[in-house]
């Protein structure tokens, strides 16, 4: 069942013949406790403004899910960015990739 509010995920898959993706969920609980398959972006690392957060955020690689692609789990984001398609809140910058990858290498 879909969460009780809404949060960020990292995209990290398509299955387009589901109509589903595969995500981390980004929370910005803890994020002073950094685990091996976990990674922080936070507002002063370079190309935060890119990212569409608006706090520091972490996601662990170690749970991820796949959930349908559809209004009931998926919705808009805010307009932060802007000529973003909608629900993208925002892009990875290319330093976070080998970071992402790293964290989900030790899952």
């Amino acid at each position: 069942m879909p969460g009780p509010q809404p949060r960020p995920a990292l995209v990290l898959a398509v299955a387009a013949e589901f109509k589903a993706v595969v995500v981390a969920y980004g929370t910005s609980q803890k994020t002073d406790q950094i685990y091996p398959t976990e990674f922080v972006i936070d507002p002063t690392d370079a190309n935060f403004d890119l990212t569409g957060l608006s706090v520091r955020t972490k996601f662990d690689m170690a749970h991820q899910v796949q959930i349908p692609f559809n209004t009931d789990w998926v919705s808009k984001a805010p307009s932060i960015m802007p000529n973003t398609p909608l629900p993208k809140l925002g892009v990875l910058p290319p330093h976070y990739i080998r970071v992402a990858k790293a964290a989900a290498r030790k899952r």
